[in-house]
């Protein structure tokens, strides 16, 4: 199994709007590996 782990410390630090970034990399993210066999893009909280 093949994965990529994206490390978003800028947004995290931006707590009012935190949701706000994060689901839109997330779409984003989405986007590019779309058509690509990617099995699914999950958020993981903590460290």
């Amino acid at each position: 199994m093949r994965v990529v782990v994206v490390h978003y410390h800028e947004i995290a630090l931006k707590a009012g709007n935190r949701g706000l970034f994060i689901g839109r990399l997330m779409g984003n993210l989405r986007k590019a590996t779309g058509g690509t066999g990617v099995g699914g893009i999950q958020k993981q909280t903590g460290r």
